[in-house]
């Protein structure tokens, strides 16, 4: 009998590992907020590589924003740190000061997005293209814990960002894949009447 997808591709090792670790942590430190299997949602973005040459090897957020919280009072974004030919995200509290520019992420339009490291533009024909190629990645912007006077929001360590990748599952269904173009996913789905209804939309 085939394994369904999750028990090959969810690590539980690393996730029992790191679960171990957060309980024995000092108390009232703040990952100790909630306690949880693992930690709650976490705020991620697609990622490609970038279009200019100089960091073609650096996967870029497509964020349409680096916003966290608009709540009044407790504001929260995302600052992107650049090091080199890498980056990493900070999390800040409070109203940013270019208010503007940190709603907007990396998204210019509708259809376009901007390189975090050159600024160069690319369009959603280039994101197509990575998809179709199976070369889109993700990249962990923040952690949300929860605590009882609602979300804290903490900047990702190294460990929590290689947790949150999860391995290439050595299994795959055998059914079709079908594009959702909603966010460039790729589902397993039977190509029946109905599919084939909704894909044709």
């Amino acid at each position: 009998m085939k394994k369904k997808l999750i028990e090959v591709a969810l690590p539980l090792d690393a996730i029992n590992k790191a679960c171990a670790r957060e309980k024995s942590i000092r108390h009232s430190h703040t990952s100790t907020l909630h306690l949880w299997w693992a930690r709650r949602p976490l705020a991620a973005a697609r990622a490609v590589k970038s279009p200019n040459l100089a960091f073609a090897e650096v996967e870029v957020p497509l964020a349409s924003t680096f916003m966290l919280s608009t709540k009044a009072g407790m504001e929260a974004y995302v600052e992107p740190v650049i090091e080199g030919s890498t980056y990493r995200f900070m999390v800040k509290v409070g109203k940013p000061k270019d208010t503007e520019a940190v709603k907007k992420g990396t998204k210019l339009s509708q259809g376009s997005f901007r390189c975090l490291m050159s600024n160069t533009p690319f369009r959603y024909s280039y994101i197509d293209d990575e998809a179709n190629a199976w070369r889109m990645g993700v990249r962990l912007m923040a952690v949300v814990a929860e605590g009882d006077r609602g979300r804290a929001y903490l900047s990702p360590s190294q460990e929590v960002d290689d947790i949150a990748k999860l391995p290439q599952p050595t299994w795959k269904p055998d059914a079709p894949r079908v594009v959702c173009r909603a966010d460039r996913q790729f589902y397993p789905l039977r190509r029946d009447q109905k599919t084939q209804k909704i894909l044709s939309r």
